[in-house]
């Protein structure tokens, strides 16, 4: 394995002429998205609260004076608390949380609110740009990129390496091993790292120097991060009250967060909620549970529960919600669908204890659970030795499995924690192809035979252990 000299090598020898013309101290905003120097809230906080006492005076705490005016929290000729600063020193004693104290200050600041001066917000908006053009550099869809939020140190390394594209490039490109060696190495690493006597080692001991200037404050960095992503959700449900914003990966952000993380920064807004409920974001988007319990699967209803159904379409939040939920109930008056759902149902869960049997009229046909399992199954018609025809049933079904999982299964789980496993049931045997294409999208198979059911063996063992456990 390469050392860690080899791998930071690596990254910029081919950055090596620009290296070589980059000012003797590298300016500290050109790797930094936050708006102030290193200051800490509880800094800031201790330092607001001597001047509103009236305790500071001008020479003996001169440095801070340009990071309280970069923040708007001081008057710009005044050694004095501005309305902005009065305001945060009023929410400081209610907040604690680092987090929760910057982005109140950042939002105040984007929404020029207590009077935030023009300066300050224009000086927010340029590094909010700065970060946006940051995360187009990660490479797209890398697992990797979505830590950053989580591991201070990998945002600080890889935001030193924001002004050599390439090289941040190649860096997501290293495992993850290596990557974690180079966001470690800290100041006191990045000072013995290079000796600078060498020439050939020179160069690189500039740019160590250089990005060992940006290692202050992580969490500052973090912090402004996440407050750039909440703003983003806070703006959308501000154009209007009723506006139903989805927990969704919006651009910019796709690259560094997931569902979980974005829900955990949304949750320390004070301003993303629905007002008739009082509950943040997520509870919106959370729809009432609308599966069906099926407690006597010999007296299935079908016909007219699906007619129920459809007249209940349009109470449906939003109109492709409605048209999707259409679809859907058409596909399950196919001729045969029920009959799958059915055999299914019977034959196999229905003479067992412990198993929860639902279906929901607007997505999955068929979710069993029991005791920290989930088998969540998509019912498709297919006819005999009509490929295409069964092509474009499997292209849809490992559609909505997915997306089914995703959506819906969560509001429907009696034990949320409960293990998923996704299951395509087929009116006849498939092609073996389209068989093991499934299983490697992670989908168990099984079809129905003369009447009984039959599929992949690994798929019929599962099914087996998931019934026969007492």
């Amino acid at each position: 394995m390469p050392t860690l000299k080899q791998d930071f090598v690596w990254l910029l020898k081919d950055y090596l002429d620009d290296i070589k013309r980059l000012p003797e101290r590298f300016p500290l905003r050109d790797f930094n998205f936050m708006i102030t120097s290193q200051r800490t809230m509880g800094q800031i906080y201790r330092k607001m609260e001597k001047i509103d006492q009236g305790k500071i005076t001008g020479r003996e705490h001169a440095n801070f004076w340009p990071d309280l005016r970069a923040l708007g929290l001081v008057a710009q000729n005044r050694q004095e608390l501005s309305e902005l600063g009065k305001a945060a020193l009023q929410y400081f004693y209610k907040a604690k949380d680092d987090f929760k104290r910057e982005h109140f200050i950042l939002s105040s600041i984007r929404q020029k609110t207590y009077d935030a001066p023009n300066r300050v917000r224009k000086a927010y908006l340029a590094k909010r740009q700065n970060l946006h053009d940051y995360l187009k550099r990660i490479p797209p869809l890398n697992k990797e990129g979505q830590e950053i939020l989580r591991d201070e140190e990998k945002l600080f390394f890889t935001e030193c390496l924001n002004t050599f594209p390439l090289a941040l490039k190649k860096y997501f490109d290293l495992p993850r091993s290596r990557q974690k060696r180079l966001d470690s190495l800290h100041e006191s690493g990045l000072k013995t790292l290079f000796d600078p006597k060498k020439p050939e080692e020179a160069p690189y001991a500039k740019v160590a120097r250089r990005f060992l200037n940006v290692w202050r404050a992580l969490n500052r960095r973090t912090n402004f991060v996440k407050s750039v992503v909440l703003s983003h959700y806070e703006e959308k449900v501000k154009r209007s009250p009723e506006h139903r914003v989805k927990v969704r990966m919006d651009k910019p952000y796709t690259n560094i967060l997931n569902r979980k993380l974005l829900a955990s920064i949304i949750e320390k807004s004070g301003r993303i909620f629905v007002e008739e409920e009082g509950k943040w974001i997520l509870e919106k988007v959370k729809r009432a549970r609308r599966a069906r319990v099926i407690t006597d699967p010999n007296v299935l209803t079908r016909q007219k529960w699906l007619k129920e159904a459809t007249k209940r379409i349009s109470k449906l939040p939003d109109a492709e919600e409605r048209e999707q939920a259409r679809l859907t109930l058409l596909e399950k008056r196919r001729s045969g669908h029920q009959e799958i759902v059915k055999t299914i149902i019977t034959k196999l869960y229905a003479v067992k204890e412990g198993c929860i049997m639902k279906e929901d009229p607007y997505s999955f046909d068929l979710l069993v659970e029991k005791k920290g399992q989930a088998f969540l199954h998509e019912m498709k018609t297919i006819r005999r030795y009509d490929r295409a025809d069964e092509r474009r049933q499997i292209i849809q079904a490992v559609g909505q499995l997915f997306y089914y999982e995703h959506f819906d299964v969560p509001f429907e789980l009696d034990d949320t924690s409960a293990n998923v496993t996704k299951f395509v049931v087929f009116q006849n045997m498939p092609y073996s192809d389209h068989v093991v294409y499934l299983k490697n999208c992670g989908v168990e198979v099984l079809w129905l035979k003369n009447g009984r059911i039959d599929g992949d063996p690994v798929s019929l063992e599962l099914v087996k252990r998931f019934i026969s456990d007492p």
